[in-house]
């Protein structure tokens, strides 16, 4: 019995600990793009680009 609720926590916690990494994914691509975002728009107001 004690193995199986060991198991089962360890199960948990290891899909707790994915959905964090992805969440923390997630995020920091949404920074890139917004960081890109800025920057591309930065360069068309210097090149003229409308």
């Amino acid at each position: 019995m004690a193995g199986q609720v060991v198991k089962s926590s360890f199960v948990l916690l290891s899909k707790f600990s994915a959905s964090r990494q992805e969440s923390a994914s997630k995020t920091a691509t949404s920074h890139i793009r917004k960081t890109l975002a800025l920057m591309l728009e930065q360069v068309c107001k210097k090149l003229n680009f409308k």
